[in-house]
C-alpha cells in the first residue's frame, strides 16, 4: 500500500469531521499538503504534514511499513482559550473518526495521539 492511498483515505475521513461543543463547527477544508497560504474562508481546516516513514523486517521476512502522520488543526477565534477548546474538540472528533478506520488493504489502522 502506497502512502498516497493512505493519505487519500485519511483525507476522506477528515473531510466529514464536525464538532457540536463548544460550538457547532464543521471542517471546511482538508489540505493534503501544507499550502503556501490559507484563506480565512478555509478555516477551520486540517493540514496534513508529510509523514515520517519507518519500515521493519521481521525474522520471517514479513515487512511492516509505518507512517507517522501529523495533522494540524487551524481554527480562528479572537481569544486563545476558546480557540484551544475548539482545537481540543476537533482532536477528540478526529480520534473518534480514525479509531474504527481500516487501512485500504482492510487491516486495522493504528492511532496514537500526541
Amino acid at each position: 500500500m502506497a502512502w498516497k492511498d493512505v493519505r487519500a483515505a485519511v483525507r476522506d475521513l477528515l473531510a466529514g469531521v464536525e464538532i457540536t461543543e463548544p460550538q457547532l463547527i464543521a471542517i471546511r477544508h482538508v489540505f493534503e499538503f501544507p499550502p503556501a497560504a490559507i484563506e480565512p474562508g478555509d478555516v477551520p481546516c486540517f493540514v496534513m504534514m508529510p509523514p515520517a516513514r519507518n519500515q521493519d523486517w521481521a525474522p520471517n521476512y514479513w515487512r511492516t511499513r509505518t507512517y507517522e502522520m501529523r495533522i494540524m488543526c487551524l481554527v480562528r477565534d479572537e481569544q486563545a482559550g476558546p480557540a484551544a477548546n475548539i482545537v481540543d474538540a476537533f482532536a477528540e472528533a478526529v480520534m473518534d473518526v480514525l479509531i474504527p478506520a481500516r487501512t485500504p488493504n482492510g487491516s486495522r489502522a493504528s492511532l496514537r495521539a500526541t
